[in-house]
């Protein structure tokens, strides 16, 4: 799980905001709450 860094290229298109997406991805994949929080805590290198 730490070489696991979330992004999207989703669109915004018809109001969805951040949140909404991150609530969609939660509900579709097969991960723990603590696998998934691993992921939304990781940060790429370069941005440290």
């Amino acid at each position: 799980m730490d070489r696991v860094l979330y992004g999207s290229d989703a669109t915004t298109a018809g109001g969805a905001r951040a949140a909404e997406r991150w609530a969609e991805l939660r509900h579709r994949l097969p991960l723990t709450d603590a696998e998934l929080q691993d992921i939304a805590d990781n940060v790429a290198p370069y941005l440290r």
